[in-house]
Formats: C-alpha cells, sequence, structure tokens
C-alpha cells in the first residue's frame, strides 16, 4: 500500500472511530429532554451497553439491528454483532479483519471488510440472517462503503478511488474509476451515486452520478468532505 493510500484510510478510520466514541457516554436509557418550548418535550430516546469496543457501523434486515465492531470489551475479535429491536443481543458472529459498513439487500446481509491501516481487507463478506457466511469475494482495497441496486452490489474502494460493482453471487461485473475519495454510495432507481470525500491533502468537495455501466455521467459541487449520502 502506498503512503497516499496508508494515509486515506488511516483518515477513514479515524473518523469511523470519532463516530463511534460519540455512542460511549451514555449507555443506559435516556429520560425526555425538553425542547426548550414551555409544556413541550422532545420523544424519550433509548441507548443500550452494546459491549463491544468501537461499534462504527449499523445495518438492518427489517426485523434486527446489525452492528460491525472490533470486539467485545474482553475478546478483541473483529466481529458483527446482531441485535433485538429492544437492544438485546440475539447473536455474534466473527469476521475475519475488521468490519465496516454492512447491508442488506432483501435476503442477505454484505459486510464491508474494511481492515486497518497495516492490515487492510480487500473483500465483502455474505452472510445469512442467521450469521452464517455464504461468502467471501474479492471487492477492491478497504472497501468502505455499499449500495444495492436490485441486482448488484457496488462497492466504494476509497484508496484507490474505484467503484467495484459485483453480482449477487460475488462474481466481479466491473471496477470503474471515479473521483478522489469515493466515500459513501447510494442508488436512485437508475444511477448510482458517489460522493468523493478527497484525500489527506485535497478537500473533496463533490458527487458523482454513474449509470449502470459504472461510467461518470455527471458531476455535482457540495460541501466540503462529503462522507454520507
Amino acid at each position: 500500500m502506498t503512503y497516499k493510500r496508508l494515509l486515506r484510510l488511516a483518515g477513514l478510520m479515524s473518523m469511523a472511530l470519532v463516530a463511534a466514541l460519540s455512542c460511549f457516554p451514555n449507555t443506559t436509557p435516556s429520560t425526555p429532554v425538553s425542547d426548550g418550548l414551555a409544556g413541550g418535550s422532545a420523544p424519550s430516546i433509548e441507548k443500550f451497553d452494546v459491549g463491544v469496543v468501537a461499534p462504527t457501523h449499523l445495518g438492518s434486515d427489517g426485523e434486527s439491528i446489525w452492528l460491525s465492531s472490533v470486539g467485545k470489551l474482553d475478546d478483541l475479535n473483529s466481529e458483527v454483532g446482531r441485535f433485538g429491536l429492544d437492544g438485546t443481543e440475539t447473536g455474534s458472529f466473527e469476521i475475519e479483519k475488521t468490519p465496516g459498513a454492512i447491508l442488506f439487500d432483501g435476503e442477505n446481509l454484505w459486510v464491508a471488510q474494511l481492515g486497518t491501516p497495516l492490515e487492510p481487507g480487500n473483500k465483502v463478506i455474505k452472510l445469512s440472517r442467521d450469521g452464517n457466511q455464504l461468502g467471501a469475494y474479492e471487492a477492491g482495497p478497504s472497501p468502505f462503503a455499499m449500495t444495492f441496486d436490485g441486482n448488484n452490489l457496488w462497492v466504494a474502494n476509497p484508496t484507490e478511488d474505484t467503484v467495484t460493482k459485483i453480482s449477487e453471487d460475488g462474481a466481479l461485473l466491473g471496477t470503474f474509476e471515479v473521483g478522489d475519495g469515493p466515500s459513501a454510495l447510494a442508488f436512485d432507481g437508475e444511477s448510482v451515486w458517489v460522493t468523493l470525500m478527497g484525500s489527506p491533502s485535497v478537500e473533496g468537495k463533490s458527487v458523482q452520478k454513474l449509470d449502470a455501466g459504472g461510467r461518470v455521467v455527471a458531476e455535482y459541487e457540495v460541501g466540503v468532505r462529503p462522507i454520507a449520502l
């Protein structure tokens, strides 16, 4: 991995960790918080102690919440946890290297094998709702974000400035060059949108629109370092 790629992955991991640490200050159900209006209050927000280190990504299959982390407090093995909507853990599944983004395709879960700056991942893992591993497929270095277009999986590889397209059975359909630092993906029913976060030395300020063949058909300027869609 080049020095530029190492720096970029370290930056992505740092942003994920900052997001994770924001989950830690309160781990018990909160009480209603006043919205500052006379006689009014905001709805209660429940927070659950999930007992893991650095929870970084969430996904949902409609019945359960799935959570990526670097492991439990007493066992630092990278894993994906499954939780009921009441916060009760219903399963824990070890994933090789550090898991990142989680996506549900309507039937199965996909987990990006993000890795670490010293040991980057390069695959996406396909899991059943029971947590059984159905496959591990090449996706590009340090896959960071994913979206599903109804038939295929799209994966952003920010250290390589590419987006990879993979079929539901794991076949590689193409790897496409995009702008600097693709960090998030979304499908609008016809096209795939990509945020361009930039690099450690250059601030990204745009999103690109890709057609089904992976070609960039438009680019629009947005705010500085867009990271989510």
